[in-house]
């Protein structure tokens, strides 16, 4: 199990954690295009934290 998705969009891609990449012990979180046969994994972010924290800006 490379790919683990936790989140879908509405035309039916992958939002996942790609574990054949970890950075500091974590799987990268990657968006997977279900409809390519290449080129469709595209990395979103480093970590999980990091992807949450581009979901929304921080106030001041």
């Amino acid at each position: 199990m490379e790919l683990v998705p936790f989140a879908d969009d509405p035309a039916g891609n992958f939002i996942c954690f790609d574990y054949r990449t970890l950075v500091a012990g974590e799987p990268i979180v990657v968006f997977f295009y279900h409809e390519r046969d290449e080129d469709n994994i595209k990395k979103i972010a480093d970590s999980f934290s990091q992807f949450l924290d581009m979901l929304y800006e921080p106030r001041d």
